[in-house]
């Protein structure tokens, strides 16, 4: 009979149990964002931005640590001179002489005019009564009185002349009509910029989403594959736990199948990791670790009933899936009924892993999980000997040191 298996849903409730790190299963039906993709082949990519920037150019790919602005802000023109005082201003980032913004207008403007440097006729008046000091000793009052006269009547006609001119920077207010003007070329000199901008990332944008396009299925699964790779590697221990009758007999069967994936002496190197696999598939294609484990009602060493509803096992499966381990638990019923077909079953869930296919399909009868009370049930009448073959049957041996129950006295 055949089972349909759903790779997506956790069934506690029978055996076989399978669980994928929901980290692999989330994106099985994941598209990887185009910008992922850039950033894995190496391509730098700069979203569109509706900013202004301010600083210098320095080349298309610029290092921005000046202070940005809207659009808005920049061309709120009563927002005053304050914000924008320094450096020039660039309608994105990186900068480029193309979105160079023009400068905003002002309501006043400096105009150059002509007026007289009072300190040279300062200075130049200071020289005449100096030279007149000194040629008053040489001359009479009158004769010295006339050469001032005459001195100061020459610098008259030079201050009427101009010579004693400069040019200076004055501050006027602009005519409205002047201002309005102003304001209509910087908005159509910015609406030029912009679509500049806009036309450049369209066509820089498409050529970046046809490099995507055309890298798109072979970075997507190369990105796909490193999600499968575990979080913590594997590792070799020198104590290694016994195997059973049931263990030895499935890992030739394992082997058969997957050869040196299979081991049976490594852990997860994790510091004291307190879970050992009693068996682990590390895939060849991809890295993934699969954790192989048999799930017995009872223990042969004093039929104590362990893998029951209040065992550790979800704790320990849990810890599998944290570190990106994925774990199948199969009963050992199912083991030594369906050995082959619980190895096709691995083999399936590795191809459906890698091809991201969430259902497959088993024929491995399902084996009700059992709870504690069952367990003992079942410890008492020796169920794993009604299917185990004739040369694996176990005998409890109900070890007194354990003192879980007496040999002669069971807890029924």
């Amino acid at each position: 009979m055949n089972y349909n298996l759903n790779l997506t849903e956790r069934n506690y409730e029978s055996y076989p149990i399978v669980i994928i790190p929901t980290n692999i299963i989330d994106n099985f039906t994941k598209e990887i964002h185009y910008t992922e993709i850039l950033t894995f082949l190496g391509e730098r990519y700069y979203p569109a931005e509706s900013k202004v920037y301010q600083g210098s150019r320095i080349g298309f790919f610029g290092d921005n640590s000046s202070k940005s602005f809207t659009l808005g802000e920049y061309l709120n023109l009563e927002n005053g001179d304050y914000n924008f005082m320094f450096g020039d201003f660039y309608y994105s980032n990186p900068y480029k002489s193309e979105y160079k913004l023009p400068v905003r207008p002002k309501k006043y403007k400096y105009v150059d005019v002509d007026r007289n440097n009072n300190f040279f006729i300062f200075l130049n008046i200071l020289v005449n009564f100096i030279f007149f000091s000194i040629i008053r000793n040489f001359y009479s009052i009158n004769e010295s009185l006339f050469i001032l006269l005459s001195s100061c009547v020459i610098t008259g006609m030079l201050i009427l002349l101009g010579l004693f001119k400069q040019k200076v920077s004055e501050k006027i207010d602009l005519e409205d009509h002047e201002y309005k003007k102003n304001v209509d070329d910087f908005l159509e000199k910015v609406d030029i910029v912009t679509k500049k901008v806009i036309h450049d990332f369209i066509n820089y944008k498409s050529k970046k989403l046809q490099i995507v396009e055309t890298n798109r299925e072979v970075v997507e699964k190369e990105i796909y594959l490193q999600l499968l790779k575990p979080f913590y590697e594997s590792k070799p221990i020198s104590v290694i736990s016994s195997k059973g009758r049931t263990e030895l007999f499935f890992l030739e069967k394992l082997y058969k199948y997957f050869d040196h994936q299979i081991s049976v002496d490594k852990v997860p190197n994790i510091g004291n990791n307190p879970f050992q696999p009693d068996f682990l598939l590390i895939c060849d294609n991809t890295g993934f670790h699969l954790s192989i484990e048999i799930d017995e009602p009872y223990s042969v060493e004093n039929g104590k009933p362990i893998h029951h509803n209040r065992t550790n096992d979800k704790n320990r499966d849990d810890f599998f899936e944290e570190i990106n381990w994925g774990v199948i638990r199969f009963s050992e019923k199912q083991i030594i009924q369906h050995s082959e077909e619980c190895c096709k079953l691995i083999k399936k869930i590795l191809d459906c892993i890698v091809n991201k296919q969430t259902v497959l399909i088993h024929n491995i009868d399902p084996d009700k999980k059992w709870n504690y009370e069952e367990a003992l049930i079942m410890s008492n009448t020796n169920y794993r000997n009604s299917y185990l073959p004739e040369k694996m049957k176990i005998q409890i041996r109900y070890i007194k040191k354990d003192k879980y129950f007496d040999e002669f006295d069971l807890p029924f």
